[in-house]
């Protein structure tokens, strides 16, 4: 079993800072979504085989603390483009051996960024 794709989600009228976000800061290709799901299903993107689709909630509320965790090759790269685009970076050195941080999408919505080598070989699994 793998992971198709993750769904993060935002207020109605979020699609520009979605784009700005997953598009242009964290190097994601914004793919095409189906007509019958673009009522709901505003943005999705790809990077390899990782596919985050963003759609709209009526009732939106950001998720802090659920999460996804994307493993990176260049972690201190992203961490500082992201700390220069204005979205906060937490370092966490709570995993011995697992250089990560978080930091949050325009709509308060947690998303963790791991290093790719240390994401190979979790010490918890």
């Amino acid at each position: 079993m793998r992971i198709d794709h993750i769904q993060l989600l935002m207020p109605e009228g979020g699609e520009d800072r979605a784009r700005r976000f997953f598009s242009d800061l964290l190097e994601m290709t914004e793919e095409p979504v189906p007509e019958s799901l673009r009522p709901r299903a505003a943005c999705w993107f790809r990077n390899g085989p990782c596919s985050i689709h963003v759609g709209i909630d009526e009732d939106f509320r950001p998720q802090p603390q659920a999460h996804p965790a994307l493993s990176v090759p260049d972690l201190e790269g992203l961490a500082e483009r992201v700390g220069a685009a204005g979205h906060e970076v937490v370092w966490d050195d709570r995993i011995p051996g697992v250089r990560r941080f978080h930091t949050f999408d325009p709509f308060g919505n947690r998303i963790e960024f791991v290093n790719e080598d240390d994401a190979l070989s979790r010490p918890y699994e």
